[in-house]
């Protein structure tokens, strides 16, 4: 049974799900090293959407993501077997042990024909995943919030996983009183 991705929010962190969706994007490769064994690793994230108008950051280490490009496509349905689930900068997945794209079953049909009629139009979605480090990208701007939202909305307060938001600001004015400025000397 395959779980909607508006549904990975009751979905407890360290469980694996089977989920099918559109791949929207697929990132470029990037090598990080691991603390825990030093060795190099390969990552790469696909943001997928499903006709739940909900998007989620799905994270492919290995030979997985430095084949992505080639092997997933982008604008297609894929469906990925044990994806584990995970509550790191919301809601986020890691992992398939397996993906087959455009499977010959009826969700696939059902996908594509909701993606053709409404997911490929750009309407408005809500993510589940923070971009994290995805190099200035901006949220929608229907998405976006004055910083006195976080107060006005309790941001912080209801949501027991956390509440994640991005905002740009400018300064305008830094008050320079007798120590010196808005910053701290640690070392004279």
């Amino acid at each position: 049974d395959f779980v909607k991705i508006g549904n990975l929010e009751q979905v407890e962190a360290g469980k694996t799900v089977d989920i099918i969706a559109i791949v929207q994007e697929i990132s470029d490769v990037q090598s990080l090293m691991s603390k825990k064994t030093g060795q190099e690793l390969q990552k790469a994230d696909l943001t997928l959407i499903d006709d739940t108008g909900v998007q989620v950051r799905l994270t492919l280490w290995g030979e997985q993501a430095v084949n992505a490009q080639r092997d997933l496509g982008i604008h297609k349905p894929v469906a990925f077997r044990r994806v584990r689930v995970s509550d790191y900068g919301g809601v986020s997945l890691s992992g398939p042990q397996a993906s087959f794209v455009e499977p010959r079953i009826s969700e696939t049909e059902e996908l594509k024909e909701w993606w053709r009629s409404q997911g490929s139009r750009g309407a408005p979605v809500k993510s589940l995943s923070s971009q994290g480090g995805a190099g200035g990208k901006m949220d929608a701007f229907g998405d976006r919030r004055c910083i006195a939202d976080i107060k006005g909305q309790n941001l912080g307060y209801e949501n027991e996983k956390g509440d994640y938001i991005s905002f740009k600001a400018n300064f305008t004015f830094l008050k320079k009183d007798k120590e010196g400025g808005a910053w701290y000397t640690a070392c004279p």
